[in-house]
């Protein structure tokens, strides 16, 4: 079993929502090819669980411009509960399954 130790940031906003996640590997993991993770979120106004989309900074370059970077819509309930993910290209990437409330 392998244990993995990260140094993490975060950013919460006033109402406490996560708009900022990145996880840094501690440096004697470099054996084993770690990897930044850089997060985003966009939450609208409407309602604390309004989440518009979210965002991966995948080579943790400080920016979302390369090709392995990618943006994800939510797609929600009434109840603001993600039903599906969609790509850029409004391709499903993730769907919830089971019985919606």
């Amino acid at each position: 079993m392998h244990h993995f130790v990260q140094n993490q940031e975060i950013a919460i906003n006033r109402n406490r929502q996560l708009c900022v996640n990145r996880r840094f590997p501690t440096p004697d993991l470099s054996r084993i090819r770690p990897t930044n993770r850089h997060l985003q979120h966009l939450w609208g106004l409407r309602y604390i669980d309004e989440v518009i989309w979210h965002r991966e900074d995948a080579n943790g370059d400080e920016d979302f411009v390369d090709g392995g970077d990618a943006r994800w819509w939510h797609l929600t309930d009434t109840q603001f509960s993600t039903l599906a993910i969609l790509d850029d290209g409004a391709n499903l990437q993730e769907r919830k399954t089971g019985q919606v409330r």
